[in-house]
C-alpha cells in the first residue's frame, strides 16, 4: 500500500516539476533539421518523411490549437510535456516494482538531465513523443500485474511513433508473454493492438487532402507500404544501412549521447542490477531497450548520431538501470553502498549537465536564417534546396506563415538532371540554387553566380566572381549578433560557408575560397570538413605547413574522414615528411578498402 500511495502522489508531482523546469527552454521558433518540416506536417495534418509519424502529427495538430504562442512553440511544448510524462511514468514503473522512492527519483533525474532528451524535448521533434510511448509501455507491461488491453492499444498507437518503439515493443511483448503465459489476455491485447494500429490510416487520409506537405503521397496501398517501411530512405542509403561501416564511431557517439561523458560508469550499475532478482523483469526490459537503441544507432540510422537526432531510448533505459543498480548494491552490500551508488549517479548527472551547459540555451536562429535566405530569390523564382534545413523551412514558411508563396520550390536531390535546369533557365522564371554536398551541384557548376545565401543559375557559363562575399559575411555577422549561436547553428553556418568556399576553389578563385573557408573554421573550429577546405585553400596559396596542421586536427576530430587522410598524405609528402605521408596514406587506403 505504501508503494501505491507513493506512486499516486509522486507521479503528478514529478510531472509538474519536470514540466516547470523545462518550459523556459522551449524553442520559440523553428529549429534545425526536421523541426520545421515536422511543424508543417503537424499544423497542416500532412505527411512528413518516412515513416510518417501519424501519432506525432495528430498530437502536434492538437497542440497547435493552443491559443498562445507561435506554432513551433506550441508543438515544441508538446515535446516538453512528453518528456515530463515520460519522467513521471519512469517513477511510477519503479515504484510499482517496489523500488524505494529516492532511488526512483535518481532515475528520473538521470533521464531529465540527459542532454539528448533535454534537446529533443525543447523543439518540434518525434523523439519525445516516442520517449513517452516507450515509458508508457514499461508502465503498462513491466509491472507485477500487466494491464494487457491498455498495453495492446498503446502498442498499436505506437506504430505511429519512431521505429525504435516498434523494435522495443516486439521484444517486451515476447518477454511479458513468456513470463505470464496468460494467452487469453494476450489474445485480447492483440485485438486492442490492431484497433490502435488503425492510426496508420491517418497517412492515406491525410494524403488525400492534398496538404502542404505530402511526402510520397501514401494514398495507395503500395505507396503506404513503401512509406511505412521507409523504402525511399532504405534505397538512398542502401550502402550504409546494416553495413556496419563506421559502427564503432556511431557506437561511441551513442554511448556518450545516452550516458553522458562518464558513460563507462554505467557498466557497474548495469551489472549491479542483477543483484536485485525480484526486479529482473525491469532489468531485462531495460537491457532490451539498450540493445534496440544501440542497434538502431549503429546499423540502421544512416545519419549516425553526429547531430544528436536520437539516443533518447538509450537514456530512458539507463534511467531504469540506475535505480536497479542502486537496489542491487543495497541488497548485496547494505544501505551505505546504495547511498554511495546514488552519489555516483548524482556525479554522473552533474558532470553531464555541466559539460553541456553552454548548449542548453534555446537556439532560435534557424527560423531567422530561413527567412533571410528565402528573401534572396526574385519574385516567382524557382528555388532548388539541398539541405533538410531549408527544404523543411520552405514548406513551413509557405504553408503555415504564408511567407514567399510565390516561389516554385524543389529539392535538389529529386531533380533528375540539373543540366536540364541550365538548358531551360528562362528570363521569366529566374532560378536560385542552394549548394549541397553531392552529385547534383556538378550539373550546374560553372553556371552559378553567388547571391547573399543562394546562387543564381544562369543559362550561360559565368566566370567565378572574386570577393563577392561581403553580403554573405554581413548576413552571418548580423545573425550571430542577434543571439549567441548554439552548437547546431554554428555547424550549419560553418557548413554553408564551407560549401561556398568549395565552389570558389573548384572554379579557381582561391582568394575568395580561402576567405570564406576561414569564416567556416571560425564559426565552428570542430568542423572537420571546414578544416579540410581551408587546408586546401592554404596549400594552393603555398602555406603547406599550416595546411598540414589543419588536416591533423581534422583527422583527430574525425578519424574515419578518408579524404582528409588522403590530402594529409599528399601535403606531408610535399613538405618532405615521407614517414608521415606513408602513415597517412596507409590509413587512407584502409578506410577506402573498408567502404
Amino acid at each position: 500500500m505504501h508503494g501505491v500511495a507513493t506512486g499516486a502522489i509522486g507521479v503528478p508531482v514529478i510531472f509538474v516539476l519536470v514540466a516547470l523546469t523545462l518550459i523556459p527552454f522551449v524553442h520559440a521558433d523553428t529549429a534545425w533539421f526536421d523541426s520545421a518540416h515536422l511543424s508543417a506536417a503537424a499544423a497542416g495534418l500532412g505527411v512528413p518523411h518516412p515513416t510518417g509519424f501519424p501519432l506525432f502529427c495528430i498530437l502536434g495538430y492538437a497542440a497547435h490549437l493552443i491559443p498562445i504562442g507561435s506554432v513551433p512553440f506550441k508543438i515544441a511544448l508538446l515535446s516538453t510535456l512528453c518528456n515530463a510524462g515520460a519522467a513521471a511514468l519512469v517513477y511510477r514503473t519503479l515504484i510499482d516494482n517496489r523500488v524505494p522512492a529516492w532511488m526512483a527519483v535518481a532515475g528520473v533525474v538521470s533521464l531529465v538531465a540527459n542532454y539528448v532528451v533535454f534537446l529533443n524535448g525543447s523543439l518540434a521533434e518525434v523523439y519525445s513523443v516516442t520517449l513517452l510511448w516507450l515509458a508508457g509501455l514499461f508502465a503498462l507491461l513491466v509491472r507485477p500485474a500487466p494491464r494487457w488491453n491498455f498495453a495492446g492499444f498503446w502498442t498499436g498507437l505506437g506504430l505511429g511513433a519512431h521505429v525504435t518503439f516498434w523494435m522495443f515493443a516486439a521484444l517486451v511483448w515476447v518477454l511479458t508473454a513468456a513470463r505470464g503465459r496468460r494467452w487469453r489476455e494476450f489474445g485480447q491485447a492483440v485485438g486492442w493492438g490492431v484497433f490502435g494500429a488503425s492510426i496508420v490510416a491517418y497517412l492515406p487520409l491525410a494524403a488525400s487532402r492534398d496538404p502542404w506537405l505530402n511526402w510520397g503521397d501514401p494514398s495507395s496501398l503500395g505507396a503506404l507500404i513503401d512509406h511505412l517501411s521507409a523504402s525511399s530512405i532504405r534505397t538512398s542509403f542502401s550502402s550504409e544501412m546494416l553495413s556496419g561501416a563506421g559502427w564503432t564511431e556511431h557506437a561511441s557517439a551513442w554511448l556518450e549521447a545516452a550516458g553522458g561523458p562518464l558513460w563507462p560508469l554505467w557498466a557497474p550499475l548495469l551489472g549491479a542490477g542483477l543483484w536485485a532478482p525480484e526486479r529482473r523483469d525491469v532489468w531485462l526490459a531495460a537491457v532490451s531497450l539498450l540493445v534496440v537503441d544501440l542497434t538502431y544507432a549503429t546499423l540502421i540510422n544512416p545519419m549516425g548520431l553526429g547531430e544528436l537526432q536520437n539516443g533518447t531510448p538509450g537514456a530512458l533505459a539507463l534511467a531504469f538501470v540506475a535505480p536497479l543498480g542502486l537496489c542491487g548494491l543495497g541488497r548485496r552490500f547494505g544501505r551505505a553502498a546504495a547511498v554511495g551508488g546514488g552519489t555516483l549517479v548524482a556525479t554522473m548527472v552533474a558532470v553531464g549537465a555541466i559539460a553541456t551547459g553552454a548548449q542548453r540555451a534555446p537556439d532560435d536562429l534557424a527560423g531567422r536564417w530561413a527567412r533571410l535566405v528565402l528573401a534572396d530569390p526574385l519574385p516567382g523564382s524557382l528555388t532548388i534546396t539541398a539541405s533538410d534545413h531549408l527544404a523543411g523551412h520552405t514548406i513551413y514558411l509557405r504553408g503555415v506563415e504564408g511567407y514567399r508563396v510565390d516561389l516554385d520550390s524543389r529539392v535538389a536531390q529529386n531533380w533528375d538532371d540539373p543540366s536540364r535546369l541550365v538548358a531551360h533557365a528562362l528570363p521569366d522564371q529566374p532560378a536560385f540554387w542552394q549548394l549541397g554536398d553531392g552529385y547534383a551541384d556538378r550539373g550546374v557548376r560553372g553556371h552559378l553566380t553567388p547571391a547573399r545565401w543562394l546562387y543564381r543559375v544562369s543559362a550561360k557559363p559565368v566566370e567565378a566572381p572574386r570577393l563577392v562575399v561581403s553580403g554573405y559575411l554581413d548576413d552571418v555577422a548580423a545573425l550571430t549578433r542577434v543571439a549567441e549561436p548554439g552548437f547546431r547553428s554554428r555547424r550549419v553556418f560553418s557548413n554553408a560557408a564551407r560549401l561556398r568556399a568549395t565552389e570558389h576553389l573548384l572554379r579557381g578563385d582561391t582568394p575568395s575560397g580561402g576567405q570564406i573557408a576561414s569564416l567556416a573554421v571560425r564559426l565552428d573550429p570542430t568542423n572537420e570538413k571546414g578544416l579540410l577546405t581551408l587546408a586546401v585553400a592554404l596549400a594552393r596559396s603555398g602555406a603547406l605547413p599550416r595546411a598540414v596542421t589543419l588536416l591533423e586536427r581534422a583527422v583527430v576530430l574525425a578519424p574515419r574522414y578518408a579524404i582528409a587522410w588522403k590530402n594529409l598524405a599528399r601535403f606531408r609528402a610535399e613538405i618532405g615528411d615521407a614517414e608521415g605521408a606513408s602513415e597517412a596514406r596507409q590509413r587512407w587506403e584502409q578506410l577506402r578498402g573498408s567502404r
